[in-house]
This record gives structure tokens, sequence and C-alpha cells, in this order.
């Protein structure tokens, strides 16, 4: 027999704790991640949720965190106290999605918001960010041209790049796509043009990864061994993956094993932006930048 859900408002006003951690399932969050009349504000391990198509559909949580199962499953984590500005019927949706197994909150979250710490370390994805933003200071430095035409700093970040979303085929999709904006589409072909100089002998009909491979080649060595075209294996992985996606209709199916094969991406392309921007600093010219602060920052596995 079906049992209509206790309101998180009323299990407040009976006085339970208005930190009690609810735990759900990131499907939670489907709705609005699909929804641009909602906004989602991402760092990493935390968040929060506002906006709607109108005002009696309007929804605002506070704040939320990331969280984990025994299967180190991703969840969504919110304290009580933030479930209670829901609506009513939103109330209800959501706790169709409570997961009621045991779950533990990213230690980050919790050092930041029940500890009381003021540290923010960063995740692979956000060192990839910090990494671009300090590569194109680097190349405009040495070269007068930044090697990619946008970065991605603050609210300038796609949805899509982070931790939020459900191990589907179609999620993963839509991650190597994203990706393969910021780095392969995101290359400019003015930075290309400069560098040709040094290489009258190359022309620009190729891709932009293959050219940028063949220009950087001359120029620097790797100091982890290997060439330029194995540090930039992993631009050409997330295209590949890009392709396969571009020219085949999938069925969208949820796969546990995501969870472990996206993150093995974003930390190949983060290590690979780490090598390259160590590379630039080498140049007598990049050495003269200072190593932004967040850079030197802890990276951690969330």
């Amino acid at each position: 027999m079906y049992s209509i859900p206790q309101s998180y408002s009323l299990r407040l006003e009976r006085g339970e704790s208005q930190i009690s951690p609810i735990f759900f399932h990131l499907e939670v969050l489907e709705k609005y991640l699909n929804d641009p009349r909602y906004e989602i504000h991402f760092d990493d391990y935390s968040g929060r949720l506002s906006g709607g198509p109108s005002e009696d559909d309007y929804i605002y949580i506070q704040s939320f965190g990331l969280a984990y199962n025994e299967k180190k499953e991703r969840l969504l984590m919110v304290f009580l106290c933030y479930l209670d500005a829901l609506h009513p019927h939103d109330q209800i949706q959501w706790s169709r999605f409570e997961y009621h197994e045991k779950a533990l909150v990213a230690k980050p979250y919790y050092d930041n918001l029940i500890g009381g710490e003021w540290e923010f370390p960063m995740s692979y994805y956000s060192a990839i960010i910090e990494e671009q933003i300090f590569i194109n200071q680097l190349t405009f430095q040495i070269f007068g041209k930044p090697l990619f035409k946008r970065t991605f700093e603050e609210n300038k970040r796609p949805i899509e790049f982070n931790y939020l979303q459900m191990p589907t085929t179609k999620n993963f999709q839509s991650l190597v796509l994203t990706m393969d904006k910021m780095l392969s589409e995101n290359i400019d072909k003015s930075f290309l043009e400069k560098l040709l100089v040094l290489r009258p002998n190359l022309r620009l009909d190729k891709g932009s990864i293959q050219t940028l491979i063949e220009l950087l080649s001359d120029l620097y060595k790797v100091k982890s061994g290997g060439t330029i075209s194995d540090l930039l294996s992993p631009w050409k992985k997330v295209r590949e993956h890009r392709n396969k996606a571009a020219h085949k209709i999938t069925v969208n199916e949820y796969k546990i094993e995501l969870i472990e094969q996206r993150d093995d991406l974003v930390k190949e392309i983060y290590f690979s932006m780490f090598e390259l921007r160590s590379i630039l600093q080498d140049h007598p010219l990049g050495a003269a930048l200072s190593l932004p602060e967040r850079l030197k920052e802890k990276i951690i596995e969330i």
C-alpha cells in the first residue's frame, strides 16, 4: 500500500533537527538541469538552485552538497531546513527521489558548512578551468595571442561540466561535446596563424589539434618524456568520443561504469593541461608570469 510521504516542513515542526541530512538520487536535478528557466549554480561539491516558469512554480534551495553511497555512486544531500522552503507540492516531488540507505556527505561540503572551515579545495573540473585561464595568459605573454578563444571562469562554466550529471549515455555524450567545445573547437585560429610564421612549410588545412601538435613539437619538449602528440592525446580522445556521438544514434542508458570512465577522462584532460602549462612556463617570457595562488592549491578527488 502506498503511503503519502511526510512533508519536510512537518518534520521540522515535529522537532527534527534543522541540519538532518536528506539524501537524494541525482535524478532529482534532471528536471532543473534540462530547463533553462531554472538556474543551478554549482562549485564542485556544493551548489544552489532557484527559478521556475512562474511565481507559483518558483523553487529555491539555498544550498546542497554532493554525497556518496557505499558503491561510490554520487548522490545529492540537502539539509532539512533548506527543504522547508520548497512548495508543499515540490516537497512531495523531491521525496520520491530520496535515498534511504547509508550515505556520506562529501567532506569539503561538511567541513565548510558544519566545521566552519574556510578552505575551498579544487576538483579536477575546476583545475582544468584554472589551467586554461593561465595557459591563455602565458601564450599571450609569449606569442602575443592567447591559445583559446574564451575561458570559463566563474559563471561562464558550462552546466554540463560538473559532477551533477547522472551516469547515462546521454549525459556522457553531453560532457564530451562540451569538453570538445572547450578545447579543440576553442583553439584560436589567429594563434595558429601567429605560430605558422615559425613553420612556413605548414598550412592550416589540418585539424586544429594536429596543427597545434606540429607547431609546438619543434618549439618544446615534454618534461615527463614522450611527445607533444602524447601530451595532447586526451584532447584527441575527447574528439573521438564526440565524433562517435555525432554520427551514431544511441539509446540513452544508465550505466554505473560511466562514472569511472567520465572521471578518468577529466583527469587525463587535467594532466594534459598541467603539462602544457608547465612547458609554457619554461619559456623565458612565460617565466615572467607568477603561478596563480589557485593553481598551488591541492586538488581533491570528489
